[in-house]
């Protein structure tokens, strides 16, 4: 995970969700492309989430073709408008899934007026917490 803990994205994403899910949390304490694409193949990342300049520095990486980066299957890009030309490139070079959200307005902006959907969280098997829409 390339944000800090100290940005949304990191704390959720990196810290979060990696307790919800009950993985391993790889973090870097400063940014480095190389050293994320060691770090890809020595630790088995499957998932990064961080804004677009951080997956631009990926593709564009010198050292992708030194590392197997085979367990990266999607970064999730947010934060930054993402380019067609990016995307592809990181799709043909890194061979992952780039994707990135809708817009929080869009989101927003449902044509169905029914709550969402009961939330149900489980930490670890130890805390279960149910909250229901109203």
């Amino acid at each position: 995970m390339a944000s800090s803990m100290a940005h949304q994205t990191g704390f959720l994403y990196g810290l979060l969700g990696s307790i919800i899910l009950s993985t391993i949390a790889v973090l870097q304490d400063a940014w480095s492309q190389d050293d994320a694409v060691r770090f890809i193949q020595d630790e088995g990342v499957t998932y990064s989430m961080a804004s677009t300049p951080f997956l631009s520095g990926l593709a564009e990486s010198s050292a992708v073709e030194q590392y197997d980066l085979s367990s990266l299957h999607i970064f999730l890009s947010a934060g930054a408008p993402i380019s067609r030309v990016l995307v592809r490139k990181a799709v043909n070079r890194l061979k992952l899934m780039a994707l990135s959200p809708p817009p929080v307005q869009k989101i927003m902006q449902r044509k169905s007026s029914r709550p969402m959907a009961s939330l149900l969280v489980k930490w670890r098997s130890a805390i279960s917490v149910s909250t229901t829409s109203r």
